[in-house]
């Protein structure tokens, strides 16, 4: 089970620039650095098209039975056996599951909040 919540804050370099961030609250404390990781890592640049590229992917991997990865910079995702894994790039023992189910309303969500105008009244939360 997990509660998380999508706001936007000033970025600590660029104080006038609205940055999206995630919140996750889960008993799992890897679930919660690979989720937030794998939804973050962007490579530095705010990319809707790299999240967009995401949600493609995880929407026809059911007809798939080949295994699918999405990963940037850090952390990772793959599809395989009906869930997916995130995962460190940098740390192969430091993964977890999530089902396709839930990883693919997390990351529509997610990309849905970023699409969306910068402001700081705004949030989005999830429980799973």
């Amino acid at each position: 089970y997990m509660k998380i919540k999508f706001y936007w804050y000033f970025d600590d370099v660029e104080q006038h620039k609205l940055m999206p961030a995630v919140e996750i609250k889960c008993v799992d404390e890897k679930t919660i650095n690979c989720l937030h990781g794998v939804l973050t890592d962007d490579a530095g640049i705010n990319s809707i098209t790299w999240l967009e590229k995401g949600v493609e992917i995880f929407k026809e991997v059911e007809n798939s039975c080949n295994s699918t990865i999405w990963d940037r910079d850090a952390w990772g995702s793959e599809y395989t056996d009906g869930r997916v894994k995130l995962y460190s790039l940098y740390d192969d023992e430091y993964y977890v599951y999530l089902s396709l189910d839930s990883f693919r309303d997390i990351l529509n969500a997610w990309v849905d909040f970023n699409r969306a105008p910068p402001d700081l009244e705004s949030y989005i939360y999830l429980e799973i």
